[in-house]
């Protein structure tokens, strides 16, 4: 089956943000077929009032935030999911992402850890990075590993001591920050 045919059997009246990862994965194949089963959408929130789960009974709604002041997009899934923004293409009133291998990734990863929000009384010790250069360079080698398809997570030693596990203040006693990669092999 054409794509495209797919794509129109999708017929919207309100905007959606593709999240099948069948119709994706599809699409990245350009072989796509028809589904029986419920198309999976994230629907923004904003939308709530007027598109409601029990009128649409053919899709799969996710409602999500997208916040004008984050570079991320907050999913209201079991469980709740963050990815970061992404260039999408548009067909109709369907917002698709472009680069769907990273959608796939930063999906798998997603998951929203929340924090415990239990106060710890410390003495205040000073800052031995400063933390919005520190913040800025972390966020740009993030952004340069995964254009190479390299995903960076935290790891032991750094933000997941004890200390950090209690209560947010980040970087005030780390002096150096661990972290694994998970990348595709090359040819895979």
């Amino acid at each position: 089956m054409d794509c495209s045919d797919v794509l129109e059997s999708i017929n919207l009246l309100f905007p959606a943000f593709l999240i099948d990862k069948r119709i994706i994965g599809g699409l990245n194949r350009n072989r796509c077929k028809a589904t029986f089963t419920k198309i999976r959408i994230g629907v923004n929130m904003e939308l709530l009032a007027s598109v409601d789960r029990e009128s649409h009974a053919n899709f799969d709604i996710v409602y999500y935030e997208n916040f004008t002041d984050k570079d991320y997009l907050l999913f209201y899934d079991s469980p709740t999911r963050i990815i970061p923004r992404m260039h999408v293409w548009k067909y109709g009133n369907l917002s698709i992402p472009q680069d769907t291998k990273r959608f796939f990734e930063y999906w798998k990863r997603s998951r929203l850890l929340r924090c415990r929000g239990m106060k710890v009384e410390r003495k205040s010790e000073p800052r031995f990075l400063p933390l919005k250069n520190t913040l800025q360079t972390m966020s740009a080698f993030v952004s340069y590993l995964t254009s190479f398809n390299i995903y960076p997570l935290l790891s032991g030693g750094s933000l997941l001591e004890p200390q950090f596990i209690k209560e947010i203040s980040l970087f005030r006693k780390a002096r150096q920050y661990h972290c694994l990669a998970c990348g595709t092999a090359i040819g895979a």
